[in-house]
């Protein structure tokens, strides 16, 4: 007897090893949580009886805590206690298990259900024809995440050994339901981004013919002879679409940037001319509010480096844009680029109105516009900084900034750069 009772133990320890190095391959090759968790539970049921599986996740927001089915498997019909199924509180029963992190064997649920007459799903599930259960808390990273249940429909189904049973894969389940858990969150946040994609392109049309129709009827003759409301409202109408097109048009650039779809493309640049375009630039963009440009470029510059040119070009621009939109006319910007250890800086310093200090977390982020105003009703989606944030990300790089209100702004970023 004892012997026999040894190769059963062996046999049970190797079938639950060969299960737990099949999981792991599984979820390594990116495979479905749902189609795991029919490989363990198939696998499972040679050594825990059951007719039905539930796994019920907690989800907490604030102080309110509510418990959620989220998958089911069962060799019966189910008609009662089905997906989606939740409740706004915990039982008393339920939170035993969370505060002794135990797990719970009843094995008659009609005489358990003569104790606690007030349990919505134990008079579903005996409904349902099932008997008795195990009910094992889900533990990740020393936190209970949910439970599962075991349930049949026979009575005094579960003891002590089906406990120790699953004791033993307890880390693996756990791992699968929050492997599940942040599947399903990253394939929300990818259909989310998929539909805005959607709609920005979709918007993007339409508003392309609309700024088109503005910037026409604003050149044609018959312009110039309607009375001064009208051409408010062309004005206006102008100033709007030529708006929301920048807007679309970050947004989408800002999306692709996140989501890795607009990738670097890295080519060896020459340094003097790269930086001789972008002075010229600065100088242009100045002179047009009759703001000084001052430019310093280093002396210890390398004569080439490997870089996106278009975008780190479009990351200077904008900060150029920004410093000019700030500051009053007649005041100075100052542009200054420098080598050291390796790295390309470049820093774009104003005399303009500084940023609240209160304000400095926010500024890299989407709509990341501060309560500073530009000088003269200048237009800001306040998408410039993402983008520009995740440019130099992109490139391995970091920017920074300081400001004082009301006496200016110096923004920093640098490159590595290969000598």
């Amino acid at each position: 007897m004892i012997e026999t009772n040894y190769n059963q133990d062996k046999s049970q320890a190797l079938h639950l090893y060969n299960m737990l190095i099949n999981v792991n391959e599984k979820i390594l090759k990116g495979v479905a949580y749902e189609k795991i968790l029919e490989f363990v539970f198939g696998a499972l049921d040679e050594v825990i009886p059951y007719d039905r599986i539930g796994i019920a996740l907690i989800e907490r927001s604030g102080t309110n805590t509510k418990l959620k089915m989220n998958w089911v498997k069962s060799k019966i019909k189910i008609e009662h206690l089905k997906l989606p199924y939740s409740t706004s509180t915990i039982s008393a029963s339920l939170q035993k298990i969370l505060d002794s992190n135990q797990p719970r064997i009843i094995n008659d649920l009609s005489e358990y259900l003569k104790c606690n007459p007030q349990s919505s799903a134990t008079q579903l599930i005996i409904k349902d024809g099932i008997q008795s259960s195990l009910t094992c808390p889900v533990r990740f990273e020393n936190k209970t995440i949910g439970f599962i249940f075991f349930s049949s429909t026979k009575k005094n189904t579960y003891d002590l050994k089906h406990i120790e049973i699953f004791q033993q894969i307890a880390g693996e389940i756990s791992v699968i339901v929050n492997h599940g858990t942040l599947q399903k969150c990253f394939d929300r946040s990818e259909l989310q981004s998929r539909n805005i994609n959607m709609t920005l392109h979709d918007l993007k049309s339409p508003l392309s013919v609309l700024q088109g129709f503005a910037e026409i009827s604003v050149d044609r003759p018959w312009f110039k002879e309607l009375p001064a409301e009208a051409k408010l409202v062309f004005e206006t109408f102008f100033r709007n679409t030529k708006y929301m097109t920048q807007l679309v048009s970050e947004l989408n650039e800002l999306i692709s940037l996140k989501n890795g779809t607009d990738s670097c493309e890295f080519r060896t640049e020459n340094i003097t001319n790269f930086l001789n375009e972008l002075c010229q630039l600065g100088q242009e963009m100045a002179e047009q509010k009759e703001i000084k440009f001052h430019s310093t470029l280093g002396s210890s510059l390398p004569a080439e480096s490997s870089f996106d040119s278009h975008k780190i070009k479009r990351v200077v621009i904008n900060l150029f844009s920004n410093a000019i939109k700030f500051s009053k006319r007649g005041s100075d910007i100052f542009f200054l680029v420098n080598a050291h250890d390796g790295r390309l800086t470049f820093s774009i310093e104003d005399h303009g109105q500084g940023i609240p200090e209160s304000e400095w977390p926010h500024l890299f982020q989407e709509f990341g516009k501060t309560s500073t105003r530009p000088t003269e009703g200048e237009s800001s989606t306040g998408q410039g900084l993402a983008i520009a944030k995740n440019i130099i990300n992109q490139h391995n790089g970091e920017m920074s900034f300081t400001s004082q209100l009301g006496k200016g702004s110096t923004f920093t970023f640098w490159i590595p750069y290969a000598l």
